[in-house]
C-alpha cells in the first residue's frame, strides 16, 4: 500500500495522466489489501470495481482472474449464487482467454459448502496432501 500511495502521490504532483486501467489495477491491489485487513465491504467494491476499469493485457487478465475468483468466493459464503456464478463464470471466461484453465484456483459451486469442496479438490490435484505444510 505504501508503493501505491508513493505512486498515486508522484502522479498526482507531476500532472501524469492516470488511465483506467491503471486505476483499475491499483483499485484492485486496494481491494485485496482491504480485504487482508478485515475490511471486507470495502474491499468486495473496490474488486468490483477495479475488474471494469482494467484492460486485456496479459498481466491485467491475472489480476481481473484473482478478482473475479475472490469475488465468487465472497459471493458464495454469503450464499448469493446468482453473484458466485456471475463471478465464477467471469473467472473461467478470463481462463479460456489467458488459454489456461488451471489457473482456475476455485471449484465450480455444486451447493456444497466451500470447505468441503476445497479439501476434495485438494485431494484431487494433490493424493498427498495430508503431508503438505499450509
Amino acid at each position: 500500500m505504501q508503493l501505491l500511495s508513493q505512486a498515486r502521490h508522484v502522479e498526482e504532483s507531476h500532472g501524469y495522466p492516470v488511465s483506467d486501467s491503471e486505476r483499475g489495477k491499483r483499485l484492485c491491489y486496494n481491494g485485496i489489501y482491504q480485504l487482508a485487513n478485515n475490511k471486507t465491504e470495502e474491499g468486495v467494491q473496490c474488486l468490483e470495481d477495479a475488474v471494469s476499469l482494467m484492460n486485456s493485457s496479459p498481466q491485467q487478465r491475472i489480476l481481473k482472474l484473482v478478482a473475479f475468483q475472490i469475488l465468487a468466493i465472497y459471493h458464495r459464503f454469503k450464499k448469493n449464487s446468482s453473484g458466485m456464478s456471475l463471478f465464477y463464470s467471469k473467472a473461467l471466461q478470463e481462463c479460456n482467454a489467458l488459454g489456461d484453465t488451471q489457473l482456475l484456483v476455485i471449484p465450480e459451486g455444486t451447493g456444497k459448502e466451500l470447505p468441503e469442496i476445497a479439501k476434495e479438490d485438494l485431494n484431487q490435484r494433490y493424493p498427498d496432501a495430508s503431508n503438505n505444510q499450509p
